[in-house]
């Protein structure tokens, strides 16, 4: 039901990135997976990506399934409860989402300095050198920008715990 809701909240897709996952198991044919570091990411239509962060485990079964198309694999993997605990989230929006006009930014660059002086003084070439660094060092700086005039973002789909405001009234509703 969740899911459903979810998804009527404008949600796009969800993912699952899962890092350092443990599975152990608990019985025949019944697995407990575990993972401290995991992220479920939400994608709405408006363009915001939602990042939860937590905790993730699940119990998997495998069931014998006879009506099978495939004789290689004559079992089907159940999910049997599922929990996700999250601890954080950010937001995120796609570019493309944001509207108004963009214009291209100059760049800020510093002047390059020169030194005035005999090839054969070795401190105006030390400084001549000195300066070509530091014109590199600068022009690996830089990075174009661009401005957004009027910028029109969409509105936030979450509230402040990271999940749609008719995702909490499920929940709230649910743990009734």
């Amino acid at each position: 039901m969740l899911l459903l809701v979810s998804c009527q909240s404008g949600v796009r897709s969800m993912s699952f990135v899962l890092d350092a996952v443990q599975e152990r198991p608990i019985q025949m044919g019944t697995s407990q997976i575990d993972c401290p570091d995991a992220q479920w990411l939400w994608r709405f239509y408006d363009g915001h990506v939602v990042s939860l962060r937590g905790t993730f485990s699940c119990r998997v079964s495998a069931y014998h399934d006879p009506s099978t198309s495939i004789p290689e694999r004559p079992y089907t993997l159940k999910f049997d409860a599922m929990t996700f605990d999250s601890n954080s989230h950010e937001k995120m929006i796609v570019l493309d989402a944001i509207r108004g006009t963009r214009v291209p930014e100059s760049v800020h660059k510093t002047p390059a300095t020169t030194t005035q002086g005999s090839p054969d003084n070795a401190s105006s070439s030390s400084m001549n050198t000195a300066s070509v660094k530091s014109e590199d060092a600068d022009r690996l700086g830089e990075t174009e920008r661009l401005v957004i005039d009027h910028a029109v973002l969409p509105t936030e789909p979450i509230n402040s715990f990271g999940i749609p405001q008719a995702s909490m009234r499920c929940l709230e509703v649910s743990f009734w």
